[in-house]
């Protein structure tokens, strides 16, 4: 049913049941549309991919794991009302001792995260763009 709605509310959320990947389910910022009444927890992202195929609730999957399934319309990306898109930006820290030199591997990790609008903090704590 949700996925017939040109927008869903966070009402239409906890109407239906939440699907989790368990090591997130409870580790994930609280946010309202994550507080769904009824959930259900998945050990895999594969696992939860199966329920959500067979239409057992809805659920926040990484877009490269589900993309054909996009394509095909086998499953449909909620519009959640109250965002203007459903993209999460994820964290990640880039360290290593300074001591230590960068080598090829670090210095192409580092070039791609430089391409994603990635930035760093300085010794004082203070973010500064790579």
């Amino acid at each position: 049913p949700l996925a017939q709605l040109s927008q869903v509310s966070f009402a239409d959320l906890h109407a239906h049941r939440r699907l989790a990947f368990s090591a997130h389910a409870s580790k994930l910022p609280s946010s309202e549309y994550l507080r769904a009444p009824q959930l259900w927890q998945a050990e895999s992202y594969m696992a939860l991919l199966e329920m959500v195929r067979a239409g057992l609730g809805w659920a926040t999957l990484p877009r490269q794991l589900i993309h054909r399934e996009l394509a095909s319309g086998d499953l449909v990306e909620l519009q959640l009302a109250a965002y203007p898109h459903t993209d999460w930006l994820v964290g990640v820290d880039l360290l290593w001792p300074r001591r230590q030199g960068r080598g090829k591997a670090k210095r192409w990790l580092r070039e791609r995260l430089m391409r994603n609008k990635v930035f760093e903090l300085d010794s004082q704590g203070k973010a500064t763009t790579l």
